[in-house]
């Protein structure tokens, strides 16, 4: 359940990098918290740490060396993954020989119980995993029977190096089943949610082939191009609800009518609800989720100050009805109007609008029909961004945006932390950010936290 989730309240690592220990103490109140710091020290490892723990991406957790990584949460315990001190009296063949990187998960509870897990691979099916990798990097293309040549690293790869470069690119599921996961991590990660927005947010691959060592099986498609279709889906399944819920409430009319269990409201009451719903109506249809069909007629209200008894209950019905019909809507519309107000205060002689048949649209100032690929690079950032806040992320999520003010202006990164805590307030999630522009926090320096670049020692 949604509202169960746990909050990420801290996250301490220790020898990040061999180097670094940073202790970041989250913003619970604000709900959204900046992390800024020279090239090196970790900014992004540290996003992607968080994201390995908690999706279960142990290879990722493999990749990036450091010493112990925490996460502390809303009720009380510490989750994470630390070096187990080497007995020295095991055997040799027992020890893990990848030394650089944490072999022990590791929970403390609220009451300072304490449960390890050593973190153990299994025999990897590796075929499984080399062709995972392959089908989701179409600039990689395999030459011979254990070698690949990545076209934009321009040398050649074994399966370790294919594994270590690119373990990012299998599946989660693949992941944890290629180590010892014990039950209470399972139930942990189950009870947490983050959600990581990367620095390449434009471009999106897919597999069109089911012999995915071919190249034409791989293709780079569009990420606006992608939620416009996925948000064409999503007010199609609002619509279908909105449709069972009037058909449901519309057969069942007579039926509640007759019960007599109404108390009908005073034409004044009537007068003040009717009002309502027809706001509420032509905001549905200003943004395009309503239209044609269901554009109501126009009502006189003032004839409701003729309404005897009766017609007050059945008017009082009606309207009780149709505003449940419209609640289907609420969330979506929601939605939709904070990221078209987001988005369009931003564009200049462009317009963002969405419809029932292409989900998200854009035209120019003359009203004609854009691509959404023709936006700008910045515009699309935007967009992408603004999207993937408003409708992909679960309440108590903890969200991860590495470098927010890719391809933005000036102006647009100053006012992103505005826009950004409106959307926080709306949809309940916390945010940790990493950036290297001043612009991006402005004045709020009670949410920055600086990772160092000493070296501990």
């Amino acid at each position: 359940m949604e509202n169960t989730l746990l909050r990420i309240t801290r996250i301490k690592v220790s020898r990040l990098y061999g180097l670094y220990d940073h202790d970041v103490e989250l913003s619970l109140n604000d709900r959204i918290t900046i992390i800024h710091g020279p090239n090196g020290v970790g900014k992004t490892a540290l996003l992607r740490l968080i994201e390995a723990l908690v999706q279960g991406k142990y290879f990722d957790l493999k990749r990036i060396q450091f010493q112990c990584f925490s996460l502390y949460l809303s009720d009380g315990s510490i989750v994470g993954i630390r070096e187990k001190a080497s007995d020295p009296h095991a055997p040799t063949s027992e020890l893990d020989s990848d030394t650089t990187s944490p072999d022990e998960f590791f929970l403390q509870a609220a009451d300072g119980s304490l449960q390890t897990t050593p973190l153990k691979k299994h025999q990897l099916d590796l075929d499984i995993v080399l062709r995972q990798i392959e089908r989701e990097t179409p600039w990689i293309s395999r030459v011979g029977a254990e070698q690949w040549m990545d076209h934009n690293l321009g040398y050649i790869l074994t399966p370790d190096e294919m594994i270590n470069t690119y373990a990012n690119k299998v599946p989660q599921k693949i992941q944890r089943r290629s180590f010892s996961e014990p039950k209470w991590l399972a139930r942990i990660r189950s009870q947490i949610s983050v959600h990581l927005i990367e620095t390449q947010r434009l471009l999106r691959f897919e597999t069109r082939s089911n012999r995915p060592w071919e190249n034409n099986g791989k293709a780079v498609i569009s990420t606006v191009q992608n939620y416009a279709r996925e948000l064409q889906e999503k007010i199609t399944e609002a619509l279908a609800d909105y449709g069972k819920t009037s058909q449901s409430l519309d057969q069942s009319f007579p039926q509640r009518l007759l019960s007599g269990k109404i108390s009908p409201l005073t034409s004044e009451e009537l007068k003040h609800r009717m009002g309502e719903l027809e706001t509420q109506r032509a905001d549905l249809t200003r943004i395009g989720l309503l239209g044609g069909d269901d554009v109501s007629y126009p009502f006189d209200v003032a004839t409701l100050d003729r309404a005897d008894l009766t017609q007050q209950t059945v008017m009082t019905l009606y309207v009780d009805d149709t505003a449940k019909k419209l609640a289907v809507l609420d969330s979506l519309a929601a939605r939709v109007i904070l990221l078209l107000t987001t988005v369009n205060k931003k564009f200049r002689n462009k317009t963002l609008s969405i419809d029932k048949k292409r989900g998200l649209f854009a035209t120019d100032s003359n009203g004609k029909s854009l691509d959404l690929d023709a936006l700008s690079s910045g515009e699309q950032h935007e967009l992408v961004l603004m999207y993937d806040l408003l409708f992909r992320v679960r309440p108590n999520t903890l969200v991860l945006i590495d470098e927010p003010e890719l391809s933005l202006h000036l102006s647009w990164q100053k006012s992103f932390l505005a826009d950004l805590a409106r959307i926080v307030s709306t949809a309940g999630f916390d945010v940790l950010l990493a950036t290297h522009s001043p612009f991006i926090a402005g004045d709020r320096d009670d949410l920055m936290i600086s990772l160092t670049s000493e070296i501990e020692k």
